[in-house]
């Protein structure tokens, strides 16, 4: 089921060509590249504090993970963290599919991307503005239900729409997204010095561990199960196969209900 689907969104790629193993793996650098380099500058703008190094660790692993499982305020913000990431990682796999399938019109999603991410980091600053307002978990939801509802759009777009109000989506949504995924990072860090001051212990390590670990694997069940849907649905392998009204249907409730709710 999720090879086939797999080979299916490689048959949606946008930009005609065939895909040949150098090109992935030229795209797996590039990527790889743009991913890890901007870590180098980060390293090189923060520090720990000197108090916090000189301390010795009096729990061991296993105590320390105990604690941070009944951390209460960690473990709420942990359900936040995955169901936004859930839905980040379902759009990124059936949009492609959505703009190709169900509108007919797969040129327009590198547009719509490149929209999408610029306003995501144009929304930043005002995210930033709005946690110095408000609570940061009230700026959490107040994104995520912009984000949700944003999405809903999806959901009624059809393929006689005009271009450019399908497009307009794009910054909308972002706005959203943006506080979905800056908030509960920034949170994180509220949450470590609350187990600091209960505790007398420096986690980090252990509460940002356990935060990525979990997310990646939320995503990759809820990406498969996307895909075992898709499969259900009837997706056919191939870029020129027809596609049944039952897989469109499944990828336009994947893109706008299915990252919604």
């Amino acid at each position: 089921g999720s090879r086939v689907v797999w080979t299916r969104l490689e048959g949606a790629a946008v930009g005609g060509g065939e895909a040949t193993p150098e090109s992935y793996a030229l795209t797996a650098v590039g990527y790889g590249l743009l991913i890890a380099l901007p870590w180098f500058a980060v390293y090189a703008a923060t520090w720990e504090r000197p108090e916090f190094q000189t301390r010795r660790s009096a729990l061991s692993l296993r105590e320390g993970l105990r604690i941070v499982v009944r951390h209460k305020s960690y473990m709420q913000l942990m359900g936040l963290y995955l169901t936004s990431r859930i839905a980040m990682d379902l759009i990124g796999v059936v949009l492609i599919l959505y703009f190709t399938h169900c509108l007919g019109r797969s040129e327009d999603f590198e547009i719509t991307m490149a929209l999408f991410l610029t306003v995501v980091v144009l929304a930043l600053p005002f995210w930033l503005a709005i946690s110095r307002r408000m609570d940061k978990s009230q700026a959490f939801a107040l994104g995520a239900v912009w984000w949700g509802v944003g999405n809903l759009g999806f959901f009624f777009a059809e393929p006689d729409w005009p271009r450019w109000l399908v497009i307009a989506f794009a910054p909308i949504v972002a706005i959203g997204y943006s506080a979905a995924d800056l908030m509960p990072w920034s949170m994180v860090g509220d949450v470590v010095d609350e187990d600091d001051l209960a505790t007398g212990e420096r986690r980090e390590g252990i509460y940002n561990g356990f935060f990525t670990f979990l997310r990646k694997l939320a995503g990759a069940l809820a990406v498969a199960a996307a895909l075992f849907i898709l499969d259900l649905a009837g997706l056919p392998e191939g870029r020129d196969a027809v596609v049944p009204e039952s897989a469109r249907t499944a990828i336009r409730w994947l893109a706008s209900i299915g990252t919604s709710v």
